[in-house]
């Protein structure tokens, strides 16, 4: 008898410890659902006020706010599931980077606003704004790649003249004139005014058919005649300066050498002769560096202020 009461007492006490589990468990699931009602009530109010966040991060970055505006674009990136204004939202993150000089958060941001893109017009025009990127950035390559896919495959006739332009000026600033030649030939037809087009042509022409000096012809003239080379650079200055130094030297390990004053004479020519030659040689070198990108800024100068003509007609 005493046994079945004790076994009976056990049931209880297992039944009342399920009972509690249960109930714990029960309370677990109320906090959870609770946090997701939350969540959910959030998300909810979140997709009813998305304009006015947008409009929100359009008036900071309006204000040049563009950190407090990358903030409130992100927050409509994450709620929104429309993959267009989704993809807005990371376009508009892009340029926010690309007014602070990030240029490598502006490409990612880029990026991810073409993987959302919802059809080719506007991925294309991401694109040219990462191509934009990548050409404040020095990225002048991938630039190219970006834009010759726009110039090529888009139906869009502004969009392949943007595309156009911008590979024009990409080359430009390259200084990669047969590149430009290239560039303009293949994709001139999409631009207005031909007018000018022509006039840029026939500039083009100029700069291809410019001579170069050559930095080895510089080097042996000044190697026979000190501050030669640096005078067929047409740097003056320095060819008299080279041609009277080096003069001076020779003259001075001559004289020692006259003298019969060897020691002095092998001295004077190895601290002063031989370095003062030697840099004559590299100056003159240098000095036809110099003058062919003076020439060549001058061109890209000429040419970049007539596709600000081009530009200028749309």
């Amino acid at each position: 008898m005493d046994q079945l009461l004790q076994l009976k007492s056990i049931i209880r006490k297992l039944i009342m410890l399920l009972i509690q589990k249960y109930l714990s468990n029960l309370a677990k699931l109320l906090v959870i659902s609770s946090i997701l009602n939350f969540i959910a009530s959030s998300f909810v109010f979140s997709q009813k006020d998305i304009n006015s966040c947008i409009n929100f991060a359009k008036r900071l970055y309006s204000k040049g706010n563009h950190d407090a505006a990358i903030t409130e674009f992100y927050r409509v990136a994450f709620f929104e599931s429309d993959k267009s204004i989704k993809s807005s939202a990371f376009f508009r993150i892009g340029l926010c980077y690309r007014e602070l000089n990030q240029w490598d958060k502006a490409i990612q941001a880029f990026q991810k606003a073409m993987y959302f893109a919802p059809n080719d017009s506007l991925l294309q025009k991401i694109k040219i704004a990462n191509a934009t990127t990548y050409i404040a950035n020095g990225k002048i390559n991938q630039a190219q790649i970006e834009l010759l896919t726009i110039a090529h495959a888009s139906n869009s006739i502004p969009l392949k003249r943007e595309a156009t332009l911008l590979l024009i000026m990409s080359a430009i600033l390259q200084q990669d004139w047969e590149k430009t030649k290239k560039f303009t030939d293949q994709f001139s037809v999409y631009l207005k005014n031909q007018n000018v087009v022509n006039d840029f042509k026939n500039l083009l022409i100029v700069s291809l058919s410019h001579k170069k000096k050559s930095t080895q012809k510089a080097k042996w003239l000044s190697t026979f005649i000190p501050g030669s080379g640096q005078l067929y650079s047409k740097d003056y200055r320095n060819s008299l300066n080279a041609f009277l130094l080096n003069t001076v030297n020779f003259t001075a390990t001559s004289l020692f050498l006259y003298r019969d004053q060897y020691s002095s004479a092998i001295i004077y020519f190895l601290l002063l002769t031989e370095r003062f030659y030697s840099g004559n040689r590299y100056q003159a070198q240098q000095s036809v560096i110099k003058h062919e990108q003076k020439i060549n800024n001058q061109f890209s100068k000429r040419l970049l202020s007539k596709i600000k003509d081009i530009n200028s007609v749309y």
